[in-house]
């Protein structure tokens, strides 16, 4: 009986260790099973971040770009604005430039009518001496001697008669 209850011992200490290994081997399994769940969750969450990292990382690139193309329109806009700014002064300029002209033409003409002032004034006396008519004298000979009247008459002849 003794060696029918070792028997019976070892059989059942063997039964629980093998029901043991059987546990431990449905731990296990159930364990890596849950182990490659969770690390398909991860990775799956991983993914999923990672997705929507870019697709933020993407929106937010888009929303820079959006921005920067603003930003080089309003640098056109501005660009336009000083262009047809440049170009009111160069039109206020040619107008002031054509008005200064304007006004040293007047300044040079009213200049050389003073110069010219004197020569038109000698003009005026020059064409009043010429309305006027100028006396000719006839002279006859005869043989008589001369008399006082006749040396006048003679003397008239030379000196030519000044209006002035």
């Amino acid at each position: 009986m003794y060696r029918g209850g070792i028997q019976t011992g070892y059989q059942n200490a063997q039964q629980a260790a093998l029901s043991d290994i059987a546990n431990r081997f449905a731990a296990d399994q159930y364990n890596a099973t849950n182990r490659l769940n969770a690390d398909q969750f991860n990775a799956t969450g991983a993914y999923n971040a990672g997705a929507a990292n870019a697709a933020n990382d993407l929106a937010g690139a888009g929303l820079r770009m959006n921005a920067a193309n603003q930003y080089a329109n309003l640098g056109q806009n501005y660009f336009n604005q000083l262009s047809q700014q440049g170009q009111l002064q160069s039109y206020v300029g040619a107008q002031q430039q054509a008005l200064q002209q304007q006004q040293d033409n007047a300044a040079y003409e009213e200049f050389m009518r003073q110069l010219n002032y004197p020569y038109q004034q000698q003009q005026l006396r020059n064409q009043a001496v010429g309305m006027i008519p100028i006396q000719q004298t006839q002279s006859t000979t005869n043989s008589q001697s001369p008399g006082a009247l006749d040396i006048l008459g003679t003397a008239s002849k030379f000196v030519p008669f000044l209006p002035f």
